[in-house]
């Protein structure tokens, strides 16, 4: 993720634009809709990488189905390569071939960019996963590290992000 955040920087440099003050909170999908928040997270010191994901209803509850759904990620150079037919990159080509197959199972999906301060349950969950011995961990219940951010993001609850003035993302 450290690197898909550096191109996403490389990319789009900040120059000297205006900054403003931007409202940023997480949204609830319309009515029979879900939406997969995910992030990633690394420890170059450990050597350790996770991954986190939280699947929520309309309603903001959490859920298990795949029939519908939106998913945001905080990684705007990989928001845009899942989203452009066009994208060539001879490293990240098979990772996000196989993404956009699995994606193509999916009837109704929408792949979107959120900012990081509108994704805190599954930034949280990421590094959690780096601290795990197992590959994969399903949580029947919220952990105990997310469940502020979970309610806050029912709650309909605005974080501040600075931002150059000519932002227009989620």
């Amino acid at each position: 993720m450290q690197a898909t955040k550096f191109l996403h920087c490389v990319n789009y440099p900040r120059n000297s634009r205006r900054l403003v003050i931007k409202q940023v909170r997480w949204e609830r999908p319309g009515e029979g809709w879900l939406k997969l928040n995910m992030d990633g997270a690394v420890n170059d010191t450990l050597n350790s990488a996770g991954a986190g994901g939280v699947l929520r209803d309309d309603k903001g509850n959490r859920v298990m189905n795949l029939n519908a759904f939106i998913i945001e990620l905080d990684a705007k150079a990989l928001v845009d390569a899942l989203n452009n037919p066009s994208y060539a990159n001879s490293v990240m080509f098979p990772l996000v071939d196989d993404c956009r197959h699995l994606a193509s199972k999916i009837p109704r999906l929408c792949i979107r960019h959120i900012y990081p301060e509108a994704n805190k349950c599954a930034d949280r969950l990421a590094k959690l996963g780096l601290q795990q011995s197992l590959d994969f961990v399903i949580h029947s219940s919220l952990p105990v590290d997310i469940i502020a951010s979970f309610e806050a993001d029912c709650q309909g609850m605005f974080v501040n992000r600075l931002c150059p003035d000519s932002c227009i993302s989620v």
